[in-house]
């Protein structure tokens, strides 16, 4: 695989509204309460009335979810199952396919940090917020690792690392 840098977009450099998006409809006439759809192309978005597109027997209704903060999962193939909410500050975990509410601690006794990432050395800030990081800088592309980040100092602007070798 070959190394691939990434710029990071800034707010006015990408669309922010739905219809500034370059594969969607022009406008929103006649359009209200319609729903959006890949097109048969799956080259571009358009919108469909809500009647023809929704599988009533195969889709998730409100009255399937009967207290507050249920979380839909499965309990098999197309078996849909409620995880009810689970203790305050505990942590959704999966063991053995089966979604559980555990403990802050006993999820800390069975992993390590480099469970959750990719470190490749050891990385303890001691559960502090990282401050005043500076990104490297740079004119030149850095050595590609997963992950790193630079900024180039003759486009000024930020990159990321999202493929190395």
């Amino acid at each position: 695989m070959a190394e691939t840098w990434k710029k990071v977009a800034y707010y006015d450099e990408v669309a922010t509204t739905f219809l500034g998006l370059s594969d969607t409809p022009a406008d929103y006439t006649d359009d209200g309460l319609k729903l959006v759809r890949v097109n048969v192309g799956e080259d571009a978005l358009e919108f469909v009335d809500a009647a023809t597109t929704i599988d009533a027997a195969g889709a998730v209704m409100e009255a399937d979810f009967d207290a507050k903060s249920d979380l839909m999962t499965a309990s098999a193939d197309n078996t849909p199952a409620l995880l009810s909410i689970g203790t305050d500050n505990y942590i959704l975990c999966v063991s053995t396919d089966t979604p559980a509410w555990d403990s802050p601690a006993t999820v800390a006794a069975t992993m390590a940090l480099d469970d959750i990432g990719v470190p490749d050395a050891a990385v303890d800030i001691n559960d502090q917020q990282l401050t005043d990081a500076v990104a490297h800088n740079s004119s030149a592309t850095p050595d590609p690792v997963l992950g790193k980040y630079y900024y180039d100092t003759d486009d000024d602007h930020l990159y990321v690392c999202t493929a190395a070798a």
